[in-house]
């Protein structure tokens, strides 16, 4: 998991391990009894190009949901998140420390003086991002939560749509009929018919809705999946993660739970 500079999200990414983490694994093979370890890079990047150890969390992850649960907890380390930081083992940069506290205050969870908002409080009980998180509340106030689970969902994870050598054409053709809303598979009902919408975001919605619908029989759904280019592991994958969002939404059953923020 690394934050994203760009998009301003925390992602999930492929990268390689460092050295340190090369050789725990060969230890764990030979744990109980002689065995292999077969690692995926030569020996040469192993020596020369893999770092040493690993980047500890808090330099490569957000800080903004480590400032947040900061002022949940009360920490009485200093007059200012910074402060806090300032005193951790690896220290962030103050510029990374800055742009984390000016995140907070752009979702409204925290006042421009670093104290912390009701949203700011319901925003720390959810597992995710702090944009996804008001995304998410944001959806349960107009009652579209359902689809904002699934984008929310594979914001966080891989993405379930496969492009295998060779057959990168097909791939593009079937995720194209999920964007357009034309996909029928030819059954004893149709699978799903989604409006037309050319969004990236409602294309993920409308083939992981066509996956759950097909799911219902286990011989079909792998048919499914082989056909239209989708990873059967990547999908089960946003459903957990969708069923772990939707148990920590808070309000999102109680209409009389109400807080004060712009929309903007």
């Amino acid at each position: 998991m690394r934050f994203d500079e760009k998009r301003q999200l925390s992602r999930l990414v492929e990268t390689y391990v460092a050295r340190s983490n090369a050789a725990q694994r060969r230890g764990r093979s030979g744990r109980v009894q002689d065995g292999l370890c077969f690692h995926l890079f030569t020996k040469l990047r192993h020596d020369t190009r893999l770092a040493e150890h690993p980047d500890p969390e808090i330099m490569r992850l957000s800080l903004s949901d480590l400032a947040l649960r900061i002022k949940i907890m009360k920490v009485d380390m200093g007059s200012s998140i910074e402060d806090v930081f300032s005193q951790a083992l690896d220290p962030p940069s103050a510029v990374n420390v800055q742009r984390a506290v000016s995140v907070l205050v752009e979702v409204r969870a925290l006042t421009p003086d670093e104290d912390i908002t009701s949203l700011g409080r319901l925003l720390s009980g959810l597992p995710t991002d702090v944009h996804i998180g008001k995304f998410l509340l944001m959806a349960t106030m107009f009652r579209c939560l359902d689809p904002a689970l699934t984008i929310a969902a594979t914001l966080n994870s891989k993405s379930p749509f496969l492009a295998p050598f060779g057959h990168e054409e097909e791939a593009d053709r079937a995720k194209v009929s999920f964007r357009t809303g034309i996909i029928y598979m030819f059954t004893r009902r149709v699978l799903v018919n989604a409006f037309p919408d050319n969004s990236d975001f409602m294309t993920m919605h409308n083939a992981f809705t066509s996956w759950r619908r097909a799911s219902s029989d286990t011989t079909f759904v792998r048919k499914f999946c082989r056909t239209n280019f989708l990873s059967q592991q990547n999908l089960q994958q946003i459903e957990d993660l969708r069923q772990q969002f939707l148990a920590s939404v808070p309000c999102m059953l109680h209409r009389n739970c109400s807080f004060e923020f712009n929309i903007s």
